[in-house]
């Protein structure tokens, strides 16, 4: 049995001459040339995967399914080990182009179209040369959705987070620049739309006037001009007024005549400004309930808000108790 230590191999090498060691190498790189280039000039089967790049949809059409379609296609062929070589580095850095426009005659009306095989064959063979034997490909047909081309005008609606104002603010106003844009698509998807939505603000802080940039929103095959709005965002403060509200008398005792000293007080209240205009007098009751009054021992009234619009908020009644008397 042989006994071989790294000591013995090292002194083995050391004892070769350099020009014999040289010469060794060129001898195994050239059989390895050799045996290359036979190898590559031997016919092979061999599946080759190219990137699959549309464009050009229809004239006057929207593709609906392009998300969907197939993103490469396999390709089964026969040819010299050099081409397939070849082919092999091309799918890395190339692809197949698909001219929806120059494959097919759409007709008006027309919602569907297939790339058949025989298409497809021929898209495949402008890609490889001629001494290949194309065997396959796949996918052997490209099924498309189509729809009208459509395109109008809609306002601009802006979406808001966070709808938790700070004190003073009751709401925030939008005013976009410009407030329409253009949107074309298709024509299933937008002939019900009257607005495009924008991206979502957030006004929770806003509590003086702002002016954002905002991004509309983006869908799948549809085009927005412009694709970005300028935001004007104005808060709705609330402020303070007051009227003189007539006092009502509820809930008298039978046979007792109750007669306050006066017959109105100021109703002292916050509203937001743009609602203040709309604000009236006969939107508030104002009353004086006399069923929990021990009125035989007292001489005072409460009195209470019982109505009044649901954005305002009643600061103070002045005043806000009335002596009254009591006639039998």
């Amino acid at each position: 049995m042989l006994n071989i230590t790294l000591k013995d191999i090292k002194q083995y090498l050391l004892s070769i001459r350099r020009d014999d060691f040289l010469n060794f190498l060129w001898c195994l790189l050239l059989a390895l040339l050799f045996w290359l280039l036979n190898a590559l000039a031997v016919n092979y089967n061999n599946s080759i995967v190219f990137n699959l790049k549309y464009q050009n949809p229809p004239l006057g059409k929207v593709v609906l399914n392009k998300s969907n379609l197939p993103e490469k296609i396999e390709i089964n062929i026969k040819g010299v080990g050099r081409d397939l070589l070849w082919y092999n580095l091309d799918a890395f850095i190339s692809e197949i182009e698909v001219d929806f426009e120059s494959l097919l005659n759409i007709k008006k009306g027309q919602d569907k179209a297939v790339i058949n095989d025989q298409q497809l064959y021929k898209l495949v063979a402008k890609k490889l040369d001629a001494n290949v034997d194309i065997l396959s490909v796949n996918p052997k047909e490209i099924h498309l959705n189509l729809d009208e081309d459509y395109s109008k005008r809609m306002a601009v609606k802006i979406v808001s987070k966070n709808n938790d104002f700070q004190a003073g603010v009751y709401d925030v106003k939008f005013q976009s620049e410009p407030d329409s844009v253009d949107i074309a698509g298709p024509k299933k998807m937008l002939k019900h739309l009257n607005f495009w939505l924008s991206d979502t603000v957030d006004v929770s802080g806003i509590n003086q006037p702002k002016r954002v940039l905002l991004n509309l929103r983006e869908e799948e095959d549809i085009k927005v001009f412009p694709n970005k709005v300028q935001v004007n965002i104005e808060p709705d403060k609330f402020t303070e007024s007051e009227f003189d509200i007539p006092i009502r008398k509820v809930h008298i005792p039978d046979n007792l005549n109750f007669n306050l000293h006066q017959k109105k007080a100021k109703v002292i209240f916050n509203a937001p400004m743009s609602k203040l205009e709309k604000v009236e007098p006969k939107h508030f009751r104002l009353v004086a309930d006399f069923s929990d009054l021990n009125w035989r021992k007292e001489s005072k009234i409460q009195l209470e808000i019982t109505k009044n619009p649901s954005y305002v908020q009643i600061v103070n009644i002045e005043p806000s108790e009335l002596k009254f008397t009591i006639e039998k």
